[in-house]
């Protein structure tokens, strides 16, 4: 009995060890599958010839802008009279929008039309003969002339003693309190770290007190039969004296910061009274400026009259025809002078469109080169945007550009050249009309624009994003698959144009290569995308 178990175990022992061996085998070939299943990469492939008809996208920031936009200036200083529009109305081309108060501009503009009617009357007489009753009126013009500059002397020893008055208001009022003892050893009352200009302020400060003192005799021995002109001459002097010491307090005031000794509140004063200073400084000098112009015109009117009586009295010659005729042609020139200075006092619309900004309002004083107002036409936007110089060729008039927001529009404008101002490219791209309404000028949006790449805009070379291109001593290098296997293949390399690069030769458009080369190594086994 024994015998026979012991036959059984026998028996049974090589089975179980077969049994054994074989799922040993079982096991082992399943854990080399898994591992080479863990070791096999995944890879996308790039090819070549849909890389060379693809379509290449060029993102940018673009501002809406309108092809007729206009940011209108004032041409004169003076106070704004009236306000006949407001943001978002419709304006056309030559309606008024605002006007200056011009008073004196449409004084000088009269006086020139009736100036060009008296020496075309005069240029009459001469070449027709005079009457006694003639003669009568040519005395009599001539006594009016002759009260005409009287008057006109007048106003300017008024307008002399004007700037003066204000001068004096600008420098002992609103400037001094920024010294300690100005008037003999003039220092800022506070610290400044601009040491030239503070010096040259303290100087100026000096010597602008001796001229004030000089100005203020003069002044007050002015009458009207005097040297007006020399007057005029001397104040403008000053005045330019003191807009320029002004500068350079704007530049010292303007600097200050919390952080010096002086408080908010006191460092807002300063500037308010520093700005103001040189807008008043800025008046006076033009109204100098047209009292001068002004004495100017009332003695030549009353040298003509007094030129015209004696024609009058003595009959006319040739030569006198002659200078006649030249007097008329200057009354024409200072009549066209006169129109000119009194339309930059009128603020007219030179486009139709809407009013975008209006930044002015009755009685504010407004300053030579201060924007008044802007005009856009809404029915011309567009977009004007930037591209960098590695997308040049690929964009070009005729692309479709996907605008955030609005939708698709279309490139109309590839700019030859390069702005100096951001080193790229600008181009233009337009938006649908029923967007046009949806748009704000000034507005930023994002676009895209979609390119298809041209082989022969970019001399049929081939461009690679830099991550599929490995490069070492031995040159540069790409992955491609062959049976599941990764094998390197050289290339040559030109430019690199932002993230991509060019490939000169060792690729052909039949070619599919490994997008990237991180984490991809020679003789990988992959598998692909």
């Amino acid at each position: 009995m024994n015998r026979i178990k012991k036959y059984k175990y026998v028996i049974i022992a090589p089975i179980v060890l077969a049994v054994v061996v074989f799922g040993l085998r079982i096991a082992t070939k399943n854990d080399n599958a898994i591992i080479d299943e863990k070791n096999t990469k995944t890879v996308s492939l790039i090819n070549i010839g849909e890389l060379l008809g693809a379509e290449h996208l060029t993102q940018s920031v673009g501002q809406i802008d309108s092809k007729q936009s206009v940011d209108m200036k004032a041409q004169v200083n003076g106070t704004i009279k009236s306000v006949n529009a407001q943001i978002g109305g419709r304006v056309y081309t030559g309606q008024v929008i605002a006007s200056f108060t011009n008073a004196d501009s449409y004084a000088n503009l009269a006086q020139a039309e009736a100036g060009v009617k008296i020496q075309e009357a005069r240029l009459s007489e001469i070449t027709g003969g005079s009457r006694s009753e003639e003669l009568n009126v040519s005395e009599l013009a001539v006594k009016n002339a002759e009260s005409g500059l009287d008057a006109t002397r007048s106003s300017v020893v008024e307008t002399v003693r004007s700037a003066y008055i204000g001068t004096n208001d600008v420098i002992y009022n609103k400037i001094d309190p920024m010294f300690s003892n100005p008037r003999t050893n003039p220092k800022l009352t506070f610290n400044t770290n601009n040491f030239e200009i503070e010096n040259r302020i303290k100087i100026n400060r000096m010597l602008i007190e001796d001229m004030m003192k000089s100005w203020s005799s003069d002044v007050n021995a002015l009458t009207k039969t005097g040297n007006l002109n020399n007057a005029i001459s001397v104040a403008k002097e000053n005045l330019a004296t003191i807009a320029s010491f002004l500068d350079d307090m704007a530049t010292i005031v303007n600097a200050l910061d919390e952080n010096t000794t002086l408080s908010a509140a006191t460092i807002s004063t300063y500037k308010a009274s520093v700005s103001a200073s040189r807008s008043t400084i800025s008046g006076h000098i033009s109204g100098l400026s047209s009292a001068q112009s002004a004495l100017s015109s009332s003695i030549t009117g009353y040298e003509q009259a007094k030129q015209q009586l004696s024609i009058k009295e003595s009959g006319g010659t040739s030569d006198q025809v002659r200078a006649q005729q030249a007097l008329l042609d200057q009354a024409k020139a200072n009549l066209l002078a006169a129109q000119a200075q009194y339309a930059k006092t009128i603020i007219t619309s030179p486009i139709n469109g809407e009013i975008a900004s209006l930044p002015i309002k009755v009685g504010q004083y407004v300053g030579v080169n201060q924007t008044v107002v802007k005009v856009i036409n809404k029915n011309n936007l567009h977009i004007k945007s930037f591209i960098n110089t590695d997308d040049i060729p690929f964009v070009k008039a005729g692309d479709t550009v996907l605008v955030e927001n609005i939708g698709e529009g279309i490139v109309t404008v590839v700019s030859p050249g390069i702005d100096p101002s951001n080193g790229k490219v600008e181009v233009e791209i337009s938006i649908p009309e029923e967007k046009e309404k949806a748009v704000i000028e000034g507005e930023y949006v994002h676009v895209t624009i979609q390119s298809k790449r041209d082989p022969l805009a970019v001399s049929n070379t081939i461009l690679l994003p830099i991550k599929a291109v490995k490069v070492s001593s031995k040159g540069a290098f790409v992955y491609i698959v062959e049976n599941n296997i990764v094998l390197e293949k050289q290339i040559e390399v030109g430019n690199v144009l932002g993230t991509e690069v060019e490939v000169v030769s060792g690729l052909t458009q039949y070619d599919s290569v490994v997008s990237t080369t991180r984490g991809v190594n020679v003789n990988d086994k992959v598998t692909i995308e």
